[in-house]
């Protein structure tokens, strides 16, 4: 294949990937993602992600437990605790709600199932953007999350999350830590 053909078809399927009608839905905002219902215990992780990243508040809250076990110590330090569901959300929408984008990546996830009870495990990659696209400032860090999930009579909800930073680059005052 000629490195024309393959530059059309790559541009061919970049233009079928993000057509008009989905990369209008993004850019306002309006991506519906699926229900966290009766989906398997990583797809309500990957969920979090995805409506964290949509700043779908009112539909993050939906992947939780009423009460989850939140631990970020490894970045931010102080001490594991419970929190309300609603009030983990309105935490992250008052303290993050205002950056120009975000982007969690997870991969390598695995989970193990007993019963009611699941364990999931995924690495990530984080990106925030505070500012322009071009220009503004960054924040990525990448590391390990380790979920629970317990299955209610509405599927599968988170009830512990615990964030392990491997790596960090960039400006930390983005995310409103201390340089």
């Amino acid at each position: 294949m000629s490195e024309r053909t393959a530059d059309r078809l790559t541009r061919r399927t970049v233009l079928a990937v993000t057509g008009a009608s989905v990369g209008s839905a993004l850019s306002q905002g309006q991506a519906a993602a699926a229900p966290a219902g009766d989906e398997g215990p990583i797809a309500v992780t990957v969920q979090m992600a995805v409506r964290f990243d949509l700043k779908q508040w009112d539909l993050l809250r939906d992947v939780f437990a009423a009460e989850v076990r939140v631990d970020y110590t490894g970045l931010v330090g102080g001490e594991p605790g419970a929190v309300a569901a609603a009030d983990l959300v309105a935490g992250w929408r008052a303290n993050l709600g205002h950056l120009a984008a975000t982007q969690h990546l997870l991969g390598n996830q695995t989970a193990r199932v007993e019963g009611a009870r699941a364990a999931v495990t995924a690495d990530f990659q984080a990106t925030h953007r505070d500012g322009p696209l071009v220009g503004g400032r960054l924040y990525a860090l990448g590391g390990r999350y380790d979920y629970r999930l317990v299955r209610t009579g509405r599927g599968w909800r988170i009830d512990a999350v615990t964030m392990t930073p491997v790596w960090e680059h960039g400006d930390r005052t983005v995310i409103g830590l201390p340089a």
